[in-house]
Protein backbone atom coordinates (compact mmCIF):
# COMPACT_ATOMS: atom_id res chain seq x y z
CA UNK A 1 0.00 0.00 0.00
CA UNK A 2 1.23 3.69 -1.11
CA UNK A 3 1.95 5.61 2.10
CA UNK A 4 -0.75 8.16 0.50
CA UNK A 5 -3.09 5.70 0.61
CA UNK A 6 -2.01 4.63 4.31
CA UNK A 7 -2.53 8.43 5.21
CA UNK A 8 -5.93 8.93 3.42
CA UNK A 9 -7.28 6.33 5.54
CA UNK A 10 -5.82 7.27 9.22
CA UNK A 11 -3.91 10.72 9.75
CA UNK A 12 -1.68 9.50 11.72
CA UNK A 13 0.02 5.75 12.61
CA UNK A 14 -1.50 6.79 16.18
CA UNK A 15 -4.95 6.71 14.68
CA UNK A 16 -4.22 3.40 12.82
CA UNK A 17 -3.20 1.88 16.30
CA UNK A 18 -6.14 3.40 17.82
CA UNK A 19 -8.68 1.58 15.12
CA UNK A 20 -6.80 -1.60 15.17
CA UNK A 21 -7.19 -1.55 19.09
CA UNK A 22 -10.72 -0.78 18.41
CA UNK A 23 -11.41 -3.78 16.05
CA UNK A 24 -9.39 -6.27 17.95
CA UNK A 25 -11.45 -5.29 21.26
CA UNK A 26 -14.34 -5.52 19.72
CA UNK A 27 -13.54 -8.90 18.05
CA UNK A 28 -13.09 -10.27 21.58
CA UNK A 29 -15.87 -8.66 23.31
CA UNK A 30 -17.98 -10.77 20.46
CA UNK A 31 -16.10 -13.48 20.74
CA UNK A 32 -16.61 -13.47 24.47
CA UNK A 33 -20.78 -12.90 24.02
CA UNK A 34 -20.61 -15.52 21.18
CA UNK A 35 -19.08 -18.51 23.90
CA UNK A 36 -21.28 -17.49 26.56
CA UNK A 37 -24.15 -18.47 24.59
CA UNK A 38 -22.41 -21.89 23.83
CA UNK A 39 -20.92 -22.61 27.42
CA UNK A 40 -22.66 -22.23 30.95
CA UNK A 41 -19.48 -23.13 32.81
CA UNK A 42 -17.52 -19.82 33.53
CA UNK A 43 -14.70 -21.83 34.17
CA UNK A 44 -14.81 -23.38 30.97
CA UNK A 45 -15.30 -19.80 29.00
CA UNK A 46 -11.88 -18.95 30.94
CA UNK A 47 -9.80 -22.36 29.54
CA UNK A 48 -11.50 -22.04 26.17
CA UNK A 49 -10.52 -18.25 25.69
CA UNK A 50 -7.09 -18.73 27.14
CA UNK A 51 -6.59 -21.68 24.73
CA UNK A 52 -8.01 -19.76 21.50
CA UNK A 53 -5.57 -17.03 22.36
CA UNK A 54 -2.82 -19.73 22.38
CA UNK A 55 -4.05 -20.97 19.32
CA UNK A 56 -3.49 -17.89 17.70
CA UNK A 57 0.11 -17.47 18.64
CA UNK A 58 0.98 -20.78 16.87
CA UNK A 59 -1.52 -19.89 13.97
CA UNK A 60 -1.01 -16.18 13.02
CA UNK A 61 2.25 -15.09 15.00
CA UNK A 62 1.71 -11.47 13.71
CA UNK A 63 -2.08 -11.15 14.59
CA UNK A 64 -1.03 -12.47 17.80
CA UNK A 65 2.04 -10.42 18.61
CA UNK A 66 -0.03 -7.15 17.33
CA UNK A 67 -2.60 -8.12 20.64
CA UNK A 68 0.27 -9.09 22.86
CA UNK A 69 1.99 -5.35 21.71
CA UNK A 70 -1.62 -3.51 22.00
CA UNK A 71 -2.05 -5.24 25.85
CA UNK A 72 1.52 -3.97 26.42
CA UNK A 73 1.75 -0.48 24.93
CA UNK A 74 -2.04 0.44 24.97
CA UNK A 75 -3.49 1.57 28.48
CA UNK A 76 -7.24 1.74 27.56
CA UNK A 77 -6.45 -1.26 25.48
CA UNK A 78 -5.19 -3.13 28.70
CA UNK A 79 -7.98 -1.39 30.37
CA UNK A 80 -10.57 -3.17 28.13
CA UNK A 81 -8.84 -6.61 28.26
CA UNK A 82 -8.42 -6.46 31.78
CA UNK A 83 -11.91 -5.89 32.36
CA UNK A 84 -13.18 -9.31 29.78
CA UNK A 85 -10.43 -11.28 32.06
CA UNK A 86 -11.81 -9.77 35.80
CA UNK A 87 -15.40 -10.44 34.62
CA UNK A 88 -15.01 -14.17 33.85
CA UNK A 89 -12.64 -13.95 37.12
CA UNK A 90 -16.23 -12.47 39.10
CA UNK A 91 -18.69 -15.04 37.25
CA UNK A 92 -16.47 -17.75 38.06
CA UNK A 93 -16.43 -16.57 41.63
CA UNK A 94 -20.06 -15.80 41.81
CA UNK A 95 -20.94 -19.28 40.24
CA UNK A 96 -18.87 -21.19 42.51
CA UNK A 97 -16.53 -22.16 40.18
CA UNK A 98 -13.36 -20.22 41.26
CA UNK A 99 -11.84 -20.08 44.77
CA UNK A 100 -10.37 -16.48 44.81
CA UNK A 101 -11.40 -13.15 45.76
CA UNK A 102 -11.78 -11.33 42.25
CA UNK A 103 -9.97 -8.39 41.82
CA UNK A 104 -6.67 -7.43 40.85
CA UNK A 105 -3.91 -10.13 41.54
CA UNK A 106 -6.34 -12.83 39.90
CA UNK A 107 -6.67 -10.64 36.97
CA UNK A 108 -3.09 -9.72 36.37
CA UNK A 109 -1.94 -13.32 37.12
CA UNK A 110 -3.95 -15.07 34.12
CA UNK A 111 -3.75 -12.50 32.02
CA UNK A 112 0.42 -12.39 32.39
CA UNK A 113 -0.13 -16.03 32.29
CA UNK A 114 -1.40 -15.92 29.04
CA UNK A 115 0.34 -13.41 27.19
CA UNK A 116 3.73 -14.86 28.57
CA UNK A 117 2.36 -18.30 26.90
CA UNK A 118 1.82 -16.41 23.97
CA UNK A 119 4.86 -14.78 23.52
CA UNK A 120 6.98 -17.72 24.65
CA UNK A 121 4.70 -19.57 21.60
CA UNK A 122 5.17 -16.91 19.11
CA UNK A 123 9.27 -16.66 19.60
CA UNK A 124 9.41 -20.87 18.76
CA UNK A 125 10.13 -21.53 22.94
CA UNK A 126 7.19 -23.40 23.11
CA UNK A 127 4.35 -25.05 21.56
CA UNK A 128 0.76 -25.17 21.28
CA UNK A 129 0.51 -28.95 22.66
CA UNK A 130 1.92 -27.33 26.17
CA UNK A 131 -1.56 -25.51 26.03
CA UNK A 132 -3.65 -27.56 28.52
CA UNK A 133 -0.85 -27.97 30.49
CA UNK A 134 -0.87 -24.07 30.74
CA UNK A 135 -4.67 -23.92 31.05
CA UNK A 136 -4.36 -26.64 34.14
CA UNK A 137 -2.41 -24.45 35.48
CA UNK A 138 -4.55 -21.12 35.18
CA UNK A 139 -7.88 -23.16 36.27
CA UNK A 140 -5.41 -24.51 39.48
CA UNK A 141 -4.75 -20.89 40.32
CA UNK A 142 -8.39 -19.76 39.76
CA UNK A 143 -8.94 -22.21 43.07
CA UNK A 144 -10.84 -24.47 40.61
CA UNK A 145 -10.89 -28.30 42.77
CA UNK A 146 -8.09 -30.54 41.41
CA UNK A 147 -10.65 -33.14 40.92
CA UNK A 148 -12.30 -31.48 38.25
CA UNK A 149 -9.39 -29.36 36.17
CA UNK A 150 -9.00 -32.68 33.92
CA UNK A 151 -12.09 -33.17 32.92
CA UNK A 152 -12.67 -28.92 32.49
CA UNK A 153 -9.49 -28.83 30.42
CA UNK A 154 -10.74 -31.85 28.17
CA UNK A 155 -14.01 -30.03 27.66
CA UNK A 156 -12.76 -26.51 26.36
CA UNK A 157 -9.79 -28.48 24.52
CA UNK A 158 -12.99 -29.74 22.64
CA UNK A 159 -14.22 -26.68 22.24
CA UNK A 160 -11.41 -24.30 21.28
CA UNK A 161 -10.90 -27.50 18.21
CA UNK A 162 -14.52 -27.24 17.32
CA UNK A 163 -13.51 -23.19 16.87
CA UNK A 164 -10.79 -23.70 14.60
CA UNK A 165 -10.59 -22.46 11.23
Amino acid sequence: MAAGTFYNHFPTVDDFVAALAQDVGRGIEIGQATLAEIENDPAARVAIGALQLLRMAEADPVGASAFVSLVATLPEFRARVRTLVQDAIVDGVTNDCFDVHAGHAPTDAILGAVLQSMRSIILGEATYTEAATIVGLLLRLLGVPHDKVDAITARATAVATEQDP
